[in-house]
């Protein structure tokens, strides 16, 4: 139900600004973690020589989300794990355990990233179901490319 209701305000965002205000901010409210990271990674045309934050989102080198997550998996769910900067920034040494959720948001576009961090160790585990991750993961990547006006 907290992803149901989460995916429900993200769709009825009154703009692309709010709909990273929910995602950056009321999204680790509703699903109970303590940071949640918007990345995308940095194409041709946006600078990917340092991680940086822009506006909420959070740009990652070429490449970084399969590495990541080992490959064209949808989610992972890590039970522990070493700081990630590059995902969380400051944040990074708080978080213990995380879901990442890829956002393929369209065949033109950067490869996206939803990361739930928790500081929690062992509050995601890969025993959990990654349903709903994968849902919330659609519902997030759909409204982006929708906002943006981005071909299918």
């Amino acid at each position: 139900s907290r992803v149901h209701r989460a995916a429900l305000d993200i769709i009825a965002a009154a703009s692309f600004q709010d709909v990273i205000q929910v995602l950056t901010t009321d999204l680790a409210v509703h699903l109970d973690v303590d940071v949640v990271a918007l990345c995308v990674e940095a194409d041709g045309d946006a600078p990917a020589a340092a991680p940086s934050a822009m506006g909420g989102i959070r740009m990652l080198a070429p490449g970084t989300v399969s590495d990541v997550m080992g490959g064209e998996r949808a989610v992972l769910l890590r039970p522990a794990l070493a700081p990630a900067p590059a995902i969380y920034g400051a944040a990074a040494p708080l978080i213990a355990s995380d879901a990442l959720l890829r956002l393929d948001i369209g065949p033109r576009s950067p490869i996206g990233l939803v990361a739930l961090g928790a500081r929690e160790d062992g509050r995601f585990d890969e025993s959990q179901g990654t349903e709903p991750f994968r849902f919330l993961a659609r519902v997030v990547a759909i409204t982006i490319k929708t906002w943006l006006d981005l071909p299918a």
